[in-house]
């Protein structure tokens, strides 16, 4: 059974049991959505008639618990309860219609770091910020105004035509909000995990605060992210970050995109070796950090002289 015929199946047995609960005018249709690094995921959208938009249901992670062995009755049964607690959920106010302002939504806009040859597909149609060495920044609509938003949608170039404003002024107003909801912020890492994690207090913000002789002491690595800690990587494209950077830790820097989330930023008059680096990010993309929050697997380098950031490696 392919996970095609375990949907369609799922679908079957859904509507079966709306139509026996009297539950009228559902709607229930395959779907297939491509997500960041052109993951796929594979399931079905569910709602009512009278709504503009739906619910989706994925069923990979049930379709994998099938293949290892699990009855096939129970993951159906499990499936049609994602169903009908999504039909609970009202989805919020940011379906994209025919009436959609640009004033309604601009203040809601953030943007997102991408590698744009892993996600080809998903960046297909959308309008984006090249930012070079195979970056790309596209702009997000959050249900709330906050980046960590469980709601958005990636904007299109048909919702740039609905909300008839031009990809500059969409992409400027997303950089100037971004950069108000979530600030950059530096972090040393001996400090985070002394500070943070350990004692729960907030690490000092380099970009900010003077580093201490402690945070100076302690040499090694940096963290650049946001203030959420969520789509934090694309903080190194806020208008004077890398230059600030430098700055802070008197150097050139190499940058490990080590997720979307945040980068690790290593002073390049270390002993360590980009290809070290290249290795380490390697490692951790292959066993740690999940495909949709896979960055890049390129080692980057920024050039202090010359204000410039480049692939290393």
């Amino acid at each position: 059974m392919t996970i095609q015929d375990f949907i369609r199946e799922g679908r079957k047995a859904a509507l079966r049991h709306f139509e026996d609960s009297g539950i009228q005018d559902v709607e229930i249709s395959e779907t297939e959505v491509v997500k960041a690094n052109d993951c796929r995921l594979y399931g079905v959208s569910v709602r009512f008639d009278d709504m503009m938009a739906g619910a989706n249901v994925y069923m990979d992670d049930l379709f994998e618990e099938y293949q290892k062995g699990t009855d096939f009755d129970e993951l159906i049964e499990e499936f049609v309860s994602r169903c009908e607690y999504a039909l609970d959920v009202p989805p919020p106010l940011l379906a994209q219609s025919e009436d959609m302002e640009f004033e309604d939504v601009k203040n809601r806009l953030t943007l997102k770091l991408l590698d744009v040859r892993n996600n080809l597909s998903y960046m297909n149609g959308k309008p984006y910020i090249d930012v070079g060495n195979g970056l790309a920044l596209i702009a997000v609509i959050n249900c709330e105004r906050s980046i960590t938003s469980e709601w958005a949608i990636s904007v299109t170039n048909d919702l740039l035509d609905i909300m008839d404003v031009d990809k500059e002024t969409l992409l400027t107003e997303a950089m100037k909000n971004t950069q108000e909801l979530e600030p950059a912020e530096l972090v040393s890492l001996t400090e985070f995990f002394m500070r943070t994690v350990q004692m729960g207090e907030r690490s000092t913000n380099l970009l900010e605060e003077e580093m201490t002789d402690e945070i100076r002491a302690g040499g090694g690595a940096f963290c650049l992210s946001n203030r959420s800690k969520c789509q934090g990587a694309a903080a190194l494209f806020y208008p004077g970050v890398m230059d600030r950077i430098s700055e802070v830790i008197s150097s050139g820097y190499y940058v490990i995109p080590s997720s979307i989330h945040e980068l690790i930023i290593v002073p390049d008059n270390s002993r360590v070796k980009a290809e070290d680096l290249a290795y380490l990010l390697d490692e951790g993309n292959r066993s740690v950090v999940e495909r949709e929050d896979i960055l890049s697997y390129n080692i980057f380098h920024y050039d202090k002289d010359k204000s410039q950031l480049r692939i290393a490696c």
